[in-house]
């Protein structure tokens, strides 16, 4: 969280190489990839991120600028653990419903409450529950999402 804050507020790089960074080059099936961040389009809301995994580990972030709300999951399991929880809270955070273009379909989760809103101006913490196809019997992973 602190990374995305200081990259979009330009205490890495300057405002110029920031939007260069951020801006999606070439086109992929789920909008582009540019340098080592992908750029989409959730619910009209624009997403930049990075992610990664190896078998045993998987990490996503995803940093909506306009909002600067901010989406990380790290996870001890194979992808797509991270990925497909991740996906379900930037989803829910840039406002999408289900049936609608860009809103993950494939995500099978639900929230233990009505998810909080998410603003610049305080903390939130999101609790979710992960449907039994997403993890084995008795996993109940607790998921904390803030914003700065």
């Amino acid at each position: 969280v602190r990374f995305s804050a200081a990259l979009l507020d330009h205490r890495l790089l300057s405002r110029e190489y920031t939007d260069l960074v951020l801006a999606g080059k070439a086109a992929t099936p789920r909008g582009k990839y540019g340098y080592g961040f992908s750029e989409r389009l959730v619910a009209g809301k624009r997403v930049v991120g990075h992610n990664g995994g190896f078998p045993g580990v998987n990490a996503e972030l995803h940093i909506l600028p306009e909002t600067r709300e901010v989406v990380v999951v790290l996870s001890n399991y194979d992808p797509p653990a991270a990925t497909q929880l991740a996906e379900f809270i930037v989803d829910r955070v840039a406002g999408a419903v289900p049936g609608q273009a860009g809103l993950s379909t494939r995500t099978r989760l639900s929230w233990n409450t009505a998810p909080p809103p998410m603003s610049e101006s305080r903390s939130s913490t999101v609790a979710l529950t992960v449907a039994p196809s997403f993890a084995s019997a008795g996993q109940r992973p607790l998921v904390l999402a803030t914003t700065p």
